[in-house]
């Protein structure tokens, strides 16, 4: 046992040690961040005055948030937990739970593409695919969106793995918890579990011709899923966000998804410098029916190369036109591969992001994290199933990792500093030197990586009394960001 544990240290050394890089690197980049946004108010008790330090003040608030804020309360005992710590605690576990997501995209992939790849590789294209989510590079060093988003990710995760290797049936008792307890969660772990028992039945009984006798553990399987998820949405807090304002309320559904399919299209799909997931994908779509027809994939090319172009000149339905259009491209892969639980997953990803379509919130694109992180998983199963993983391919790789890493310390050195000066004008306040509080700018680019981190200069900032109530600051206090 002990020499069987010691091998495979030995054959997995330079994993490890790519681990412990990326654990000293983000746990720098995690201490060099603030205190900011849901995390000011969610740190005070009852939202107001005091700090929350003991797990009954957080029993109590996620009793009440259940009828008022919100229903995600597992998700928030954790949020509220590890900020009694400030964000000591969480710069040392967030950084785990992000090295163990890499960990489980590297497992996926090598599971779903069955090739001969070292696993040192397949550790280095998954750092890059969660060192690329620059447009959500916020939430992951944010207590609040890292627990809502990137936790969640761990869970979506471990379900893929679990549903791949094993199946819904093998083990039915366990597959009944997961779907009791993981739709209780949140909605994105409802709605994939939920689309993965559903899609995973139709795909038994059409594609695959099983017997009709399965239906049975699938329906229960349903019900648990059904139950849990709506232990978030009959909660109060959730039908009082659903409702919306009286304009948004008052309009049908289909007026509702005319207005939200093209934002949700757009903002999964629009390609910019901070994100190019859907370039990565479309590439790889393109180059897997390049190995297998080159006039398919020409014909391919030059569709996807149209939808585009339209998308960005005219905007609206072309967009979800193009969505569509991925879909089916992926689907087809999958199809022809016979890789039928990769659809089931396929269609959750999406029924995640196009889950917002009916609620006033649809133009936030939190949740497209998931999409992109399982997109870039596809990507690399579509080269895999028809290419080797080349010297050039590597060469690549190493290079890019190297960039990325060293571009996160170059972004959260910059923030780090911005955090001192803060500290230290807070410091002279709360020691009665002076009542203006000065402090920096962070400035463009750096601000996109920080969310809400210069608001609380703004006195109509939503969480600006949190602020003060956080750092004990006079209520005559006056805030200048300087430019």
């Amino acid at each position: 046992m002990i020499n069987e544990l010691k091998n495979k240290i030995k054959g997995n050394k330079k994993c490890l040690i790519l681990m412990l890089i990326l654990f000293v690197v983000f746990t720098y980049c995690h201490f060099n961040t603030m205190i900011l946004n849901d995390d000011l108010p969610y740190s005070l008790y009852f939202r107001v005055n005091n700090r929350i330090d003991s797990v009954v003040g957080i029993i109590k608030n996620q009793i009440f948030d259940y009828s008022n804020i919100n229903a995600r309360v597992f998700l928030h005992c954790i949020v509220q937990f590890l900020l009694i710590y400030d964000k000591n605690l969480w710069s040392i576990l967030n950084p785990v739970v992000i090295i163990i997501n890499i960990a489980l995209i590297a497992y996926f992939i090598k599971i779903i593409t069955k090739a001969k790849i070292k696993n040192i590789n397949l550790l280095i294209l998954s750092t890059i695919a969660f060192l690329l989510l620059y447009n959500h590079k916020y939430l992951i060093y944010w207590v609040a969106g890292s627990v809502n988003y990137v936790w969640v990710f761990l869970l979506l995760i471990l379900f893929s793995i679990y549903y791949y290797k094993y199946g819904l049936l093998k083990y039915k008792k366990i597959t009944s918890i997961i779907c009791l307890f993981g739709s209780m969660i949140c909605e994105a772990s409802a709605i994939f579990i939920i689309g993965v028992v559903l899609s995973d039945l139709l795909i038994n009984l059409f594609i695959k011709k099983e017997s009709k006798n399965i239906i049975k553990p699938y329906i229960l399987f349903l019900i648990l899923s059904i139950c849990g998820f709506l232990f978030i949405l009959l909660a109060p807090s959730t039908l009082n966000r659903l409702d919306g304002d009286s304009s948004w309320q008052n309009l049908s559904v289909i007026k509702k998804l005319m207005i939200t399919i093209p934002v949700i299209s757009s903002n999964l799909f629009r390609i910019s410098i901070y994100n190019i997931y859907p370039l990565l994908n479309s590439l790889s779509i393109v180059f897997y029916f390049y190995k297998k027809d080159s006039k398919k994939a020409l014909i391919i090319l030059i569709i996807l190369l149209i939808l585009f172009i339209i998308s960005y000149l005219l905007g609206g339905f072309t967009w979800f036109i193009l969505s569509i259009t991925l879909f089916l491209l992926q689907f087809i892969i999958f199809y022809h591969e016979k890789n039928y639980k990769l659809i089931s997953i396929l269609i959750c990803i999406y029924l995640i992001s196009y889950s917002i379509a009916i609620t006033n919130e649809y133009s936030a694109g939190r949740v497209n994290m998931h999409f992109y992180l399982f997109s870039f998983a596809f990507s690399i199963y579509n080269y895999l199933k028809v290419e080797k993983f080349n010297k050039l391919f590597k060469i690549v790789s190493f290079f890019l990792i190297t960039i990325l890493i060293i571009l996160e310390l170059v972004i959260y050195s910059y923030i780090g500093e911005v955090k001192r000066d803060r500290l230290n004008s807070i410091s002279k306040v709360q020691a009665g030197e002076t009542k203006i509080l000065e402090t920096r700018i962070i400035k463009k680019p750096f601000d996109k990586f920080h969310i809400d981190a210069n608001s609380p200069g703004d006195k109509k900032y939503w969480a600006y009394q949190a602020f003060e109530d956080y750092y004990k600051l006079p209520d005559d206090i006056e805030i200048i960001v300087k430019k």
